[in-house]
């Protein structure tokens, strides 16, 4: 667009652990249902940028068949130069591209004056960025943080914890918690779970349901727990199983006939880039000694006793990481940058089920205490707010 009078440009990193970014492109003109671009008159730019090999890269790094590990990878490496190939998509060769084209961009143009936002995963992308990076930053903001304790090992933990929570802001809400006839809805959620078994229980008699029904439930309230709206439908839909009248039936019946899609915007909006997911996920995300086996039967077991899971450790994690190849850390890899004296706000979301705040704290204490930069390091828990606050957040 015309770049008369711009004085800072915003560079967005998109989440997804290597989705496209053609998402964030509603900052530019439509964001929580106002002009945020105009919010800065002609003053300021947004620039996003794909990773390489996802979005619109030509050509792009993908596969025929991506859900099937081994096969997809060694179609890559057939396609991009041997077994080193993926060896090439790594978070820091993002991060010196990203920096190359803010001196090729944004130097010329406005000069120091250059913000960086991260999302999701675009946090982790962040803090690599920010560990080699030669442009100046005038400030960083990090939204639904994932920092160094992070593993996708502990996905359905996360997201078992932040449901949990939501039931318990249920049990604490007068009108929510008149429903349950004085029982803590964490307790007769435990019970529904407990009876679902039995050839007698409310679920049964429900066309759309599948056995096992805990597994089918847990996976639908994982699938709800995203979305600001979806997720006011977990406590109704536990109250009917339990009540399970004719009227509730027919309602779940309707509800279980077709698929839903939570509206929430990061965490499922567009589709993921999904080798370059995958090539993230094995060798920096799921866990920190690429020599050790992650104790996937800990996850696996753990899901079993969940009322929120995608069932991702048996489902995903596992196979992946015995699968898709691996490559070697670098310097960058485990190690917290410094972030200096730069302006740096990190948000987070209490209902949160993908980056919980813990992870927020985490980095909030690393460079305030650790690093002893609290007069420049801020760190605001939206209540109530999903994943990505500057969409979810309620303010």
């Amino acid at each position: 667009r015309n770049t008369t009078g711009v004085t800072d440009h915003i560079w967005l990193l998109q989440g997804g652990s290597g989705r496209g970014s053609l998402w964030l492109d509603v900052f530019k003109t439509d964001w929580a249902g106002f002009d945020v671009a105009a919010l800065f008159g002609n003053r300021v730019a947004f620039l996003i940028t794909d990773r390489r090999g996802t979005g619109l890269s030509v050509p792009p790094l993908s596969c025929p068949h991506p859900e099937h590990f081994a096969e997809c990878a060694k179609y890559i490496q057939s396609l991009w130069g041997g077994d080193d190939a993926l060896a090439q998509f790594t978070v820091s060769a993002a991060s010196r591209d990203l920096d190359y084209l803010m001196q090729t961009i944004s130097v010329p143009q406005v000069g120091g004056r250059i913000h960086l936002y991260g999302l999701s995963a675009g946090t982790f992308w962040a803090q690599r960025f920010i560990a080699l990076h030669t442009v100046h930053l005038e400030t960083i903001t990090l939204d639904g943080i994932v920092s160094l304790p992070f593993s996708f090992l502990d996905w359905d933990q996360h997201i078992d914890s932040v449901g949990r929570y939501l039931l318990a802001l249920c049990g604490s809400d007068p009108w929510c918690s008149s429903l349950w006839n004085g029982q803590d809805p964490l307790v007769a959620t435990r019970t529904l779970f407990d009876s679902l078994s039995s050839p007698s229980s409310c679920i049964s008699h429900i066309p759309g349901a599948t056995v096992p029904y805990d597994g089918f439930l847990q996976y639908l309230f994982s699938t709800l727990l995203s979305g600001r709206r979806e997720r006011m439908l977990i406590p109704a839909i536990i109250f009917r199983l339990i009540r399970c009248n004719s009227a509730d039936i027919k309602a779940l019946t309707r509800l279980f006939s077709f698929p839903i899609q939570p509206s929430q915007g990061s965490a499922i909006a567009g589709i993921p880039d999904l080798p370059i997911q995958y090539n993230q996920m094995t060798s920096e995300l799921i866990q920190l000694d690429l020599a050790t086996l992650p104790d996937f039967a800990g996850a696996i077991k753990a899901e079993k006793s969940m009322f929120f899971s995608g069932h991702n450790a048996v489902n995903a994690w596992q196979p992946m990481w015995n699968d898709w190849p691996h490559y070697p850390h670098d310097k960058f890899w485990g190690v917290t940058p410094e972030f200096g004296h730069t302006p740096t706000l990190l948000l987070q979301g209490t209902l949160d089920p993908f980056t919980p705040t813990a992870l927020g704290s985490w980095l909030f204490h690393e460079l305030s205490v650790i690093q002893g930069h609290n007069d420049t390091v801020h760190l605001a828990v939206m209540p109530t707010s999903s994943h990505a606050t500057l969409q979810d957040s309620a303010v």
